[in-house]
């Protein structure tokens, strides 16, 4: 049976992102969800509530800060397995557009495997992500789906 889940933020929001440690997103909202995809005492999972084949995906953007050498994002199975890693270095000046980044994989999870997404920076502060909703667009997000 599929399974499909997406989660974000709650307009407004404060999210931000210490420098030079790897931060795990814990999630506020849920936008749709199938059963057994989360657990509310773990709010930065998705579960896999059967084996199966996922597309899980995530995004997310940083207002525009100066410093460091990389934003980073890793989608993480079981709290230690890398499943995909995305890393960009920042723009450099402020004003510029925001340091966005995406990033998916498709896996086979075993039913009560979990995913979280892991987020680093290297600014030398603390850095706020972008929150907000707009027609189809949830940022930031985080979700799972099967066939």
């Amino acid at each position: 049976m599929p399974a499909n889940v997406r989660v974000g933020f709650s307009p407004g929001a404060n999210l931000y992102v210490p420098s030079g440690s790897w931060g795990t997103m814990s999630w506020d909202k849920q936008y749709f969800g199938s059963a057994g995809t989360r657990n509310p005492s773990y709010p930065s999972r998705l579960y896999a509530p059967a084996t199966d084949i996922y597309y899980i995906s995530a995004e997310v953007s940083f207002n525009p800060q100066s410093g460091g050498s990389k934003r980073v994002l890793s989608i993480v199975k079981n709290g230690s397995i890398v499943l995909a890693l995305n890393m960009i270095p920042p723009q450099l000046a402020l004003g510029q557009p925001a340091d966005h980044i995406k990033l998916f994989t498709i896996e086979k999870l075993n039913g009560g495997d979990y995913v979280e997404l892991l987020i680093l920076q290297d600014s030398g502060v603390n850095m706020y992500l972008i929150t907000g909703e707009t027609v189809g667009n949830q940022i930031p997000t985080f979700s799972m789906a099967s066939q």
